[in-house]
């Protein structure tokens, strides 16, 4: 946050003023318990303006110059910190900890190779355990931005402009479309030199291929003179989650989760989450929405330091019940996510289970790198470092995506951005735009192959109902995409699609993943297909076409059997009809030996349908009682007589005259899969 300067001159100035006649060493003695004390109290600009006077006075005191060091480090001011740590080595010789500490003051002003230099100059067991611990991090990462060319290619990154950014932070962009977004930027009351200031919420749209701020003013309806941001929509958009933050008494900044509902484009009066999501002593902030297999259920992750964490600030997350209006007690995202230092900022693509993250704990390019990992809840894949084409030598926070996941925002403090102390110091939007999309289409197309036993019986004069006929595309098949790690040999579910009436599926995947397609048609498996997304980082196209993949099935409309006579108003079969059976059904239930049949007997109209529908009953039966007879089990059969319903040809000429042709094809026997026997029991 801006701090005023001319106020805090006039109030050293004025305490200077009281003691300049003292001695020197009284002098020197306020000095440093005034500069102690703005430490403590967190007002760090103070505290450096009083070490700089002590330097002054005595530029080789080497607790005042690492002080002060120290000082520059927290906020930013890298360059000056780097010239006074090598004033200490010149003073020490070698010190394994201002090695280290002067390693990190290169790295973040992007000179790797002297990071590198000196993080090889230190002696890692003689380092502090915190710093040990980091050491192999920051090491990493500094051969990292060495090692690995700017990926130029990938991205366009604008700095907006005023008034949107200003000199003062701008953070926490959110969109509530593809064309508006609301973000946070801290702002002075009045303008005076004793003015404080606060973050509040405002809204930018996008107009003639530019982001122009659409007021003023900040957002109305949200409470004013709090220090309001870091803002998201609810997965449904009746829901504004953002946070509201107050300084405790510690001087320590607590930020609380609320929500205000969104009605008629207008926002109701906040509302505090309850249930242990928030807490008086901790902060939570920074919410972002996913969603479950319950479209009930909304999941809230969301920034916090409170205990029982792994480190410093993790990632948490509360489950909403959007029937009963109820938060749950918040949870821990795990140590797959979280470090022992810090995690922010996180961002949730329900779509793809892809969760954006900001995190010093991990090997980056600079203090803050954008990372992702996919995954929900506690369960995650191991988080990657999302490149370079964002992150930098500087701090990258607050990475979201559009609907369409081709374009987005992060904040940042690299160089270029609007400064009101130094180059580093101040946070500022950045709009970006993929130059092939980040996602991509993964499409298929599943065709019908019968199975072999069924194409056999169409040989020896079975054939489907009339003109009915099995479909080309498999419809309603069950595919469920899996992303791979094959690394740790795992996967994790991502969604599942439902064939459409041509057979055809599709996912929204991401590029440089291994995915997994696997098949069910009627709760049975039947295969998977294997596809790597990697090669297609720079190709212009934003599909992946799979190969239609034919899928044995099992036909679901009835086939006649013909021939199948039985002696005139009787049930018996004839001896010709048993050995039409033999070859057709019996052969079918002995080849596939896991489905289940329904047998239908038809009648013409001739005669009372009653009786008609009683005799077709008994016929029925007489076929499957043959069938067991042959070593069918008789729980994968069923009969059913349906007299003479269901004609399939008329009984009549249009004329009213007899049709013999017609009630021929009526007077039939089918059979029906019903599917595997055991699954189908229910349905008898």
């Amino acid at each position: 946050m801006r701090i005023r300067f001319t106020l805090i001159i006039i109030l050293t100035f004025f305490t200077f003023s009281l003691f300049a006649q003292e001695k020197p060493i009284e002098a020197t003695m306020k000095t440093r318990r005034m500069a102690e004390s703005a430490e403590l109290e967190g007002n760090l600009y103070a505290a450096i303006y009083y070490y700089e006077t002590l330097h002054r006075s005595k530029p080789h005191h080497s607790r005042t110059v690492y002080k002060l060091a120290g000082l520059y480090s927290e906020v930013k001011e890298f360059s000056k910190a780097k010239d006074l740590y090598h004033l200490l080595l010149n003073q020490k010789k070698k010190n394994n900890e201002l090695y280290y500490r002067l390693a990190i003051s290169y790295k973040q002003l992007g000179m790797y190779d002297s990071c590198l230099f000196f993080l090889n100059k230190c002696d890692k067991k003689q380092l502090s355990p915190e710093l040990k611990k980091k050491f192999p991090i920051e090491l990493e990462g500094a051969q990292l931005g060495k090692d690995q060319p700017k990926e130029t290619d990938v991205v366009t990154i604008k700095h907006l402009e005023a008034p949107i950014n200003t000199p003062n932070m701008e953070y926490a962009p959110s969109f509530m479309n593809d064309s508006t977004i609301f973000y946070s930027s801290v702002v002075e009351l009045d303008g005076s030199a004793s003015s404080k200031v606060y973050g509040q919420i405002f809204m930018a749209s996008y107009e003639n291929s530019l982001w122009r701020k659409s007021n003023d003013l900040p957002v109305q309806g949200l409470t004013d003179n709090l220090y309001l941001g870091n803002g998201c929509l609810s997965m449904d958009g009746k829901r504004y989650y953002f946070t509201q933050c107050f300084v405790n008494w510690q001087n320590k900044t607590i930020c609380q989760l609320y929500y205000s509902k969104l009605v008629n484009g207008n926002f109701s009066e906040p509302i505090k989450i309850e249930n242990g999501v928030n807490d008086l002593y901790f902060t939570t902030t920074q919410p972002t929405v996913g969603s479950t297999y319950n479209p009930d259920l909304e999941i809230i992750y969301f920034a916090s330091d409170r205990p029982n964490g792994i480190g410093g600030t993790d990632i948490w997350f509360t489950v909403y019940n959007t029937k009963k209006n109820t938060f749950n007690a918040p949870l821990n995202a795990g140590s797959k996510i979280n470090t022992p230092w810090n995690e922010a900022t996180p961002f949730y693509i329900p779509e793809t289970k892809t969760l954006y993250f900001s995190t010093d704990g991990r090997a980056g390019f600079g203090g803050f790198d954008v990372f992702k990992s996919t995954g929900e809840l506690k369960s995650w894949f191991k988080p990657k470092n999302v490149g370079n084409y964002v992150n930098s030598n500087a701090d990258e926070l607050h990475y979201i995506l559009n609907s369409r996941q081709n374009a987005g925002f992060f904040t940042s403090n690299r160089k270029g951005s609007y400064n009101i102390y130094n180059e580093f110091c101040c946070y500022d939007l950045y709009f970006f735009q993929f130059k092939n999309p980040e996602n991509i289409n993964l499409k298929g197309k599943l065709l019908v192959s019968l199975n072999p036993k069924i194409e056999e019986l169409l040989k020896y004069g079975v054939e489907f109902r009339d003109s009915l006929k099995t479909e080309k595309y498999l419809n309603k098949a069950v595919v469920s995409l899996y992303l791979k790690d094959n690394e740790n040999n795992d996967s994790l579910f991502i969604r599942s699609d439902t064939t459409n009436n041509m057979g055809s599926f599709n996912f929204v995947v991401e590029r440089n993943q291994a995915y997994s397609v696997l098949i069910h048609d009627k709760d049975e498996y039947k295969g998977k297909m294997d596809v790597v997304t990697a090669d297609t980082l720079k190709n212009l196209t934003n599909d992946i076409i799979l190969d239609s993949k034919e899928i044995e099935t099992l036909p679901e409309v009835p086939l006649i059997i013909k021939n199948i006579y039985y002696e005139s108003g009787k049930s018996d079969l004839t001896r010709p009809a048993k050995h039409r059976l033999d070859s057709t059904l019996v052969a079918l239930m002995k080849g596939i030996e896991d489905i289940a049949i329904e047998i239908s007997s038809f009648t013409d109209d001739v005669g009372d349908a009653t009786y008609n529908k009683k005799l077709a009953e008994q016929r029925a039966q007489k076929v499957l009682d043959y069938l067991v007879v042959e070593g069918i089990d008789s729980e994968r059969l069923v009969a059913k007589g349906y007299g003479e319903e269901f004609p399939i040809a008329p009984n009549k000429n249009p004329d009213g005259s007899d049709n013999p042709q017609g009630r021929e094809k009526n007077r039939r026997t089918e059979f029906k899969i019903l599917g595997k026997y055991k699954q189908s029991a229910i349905r008898f």
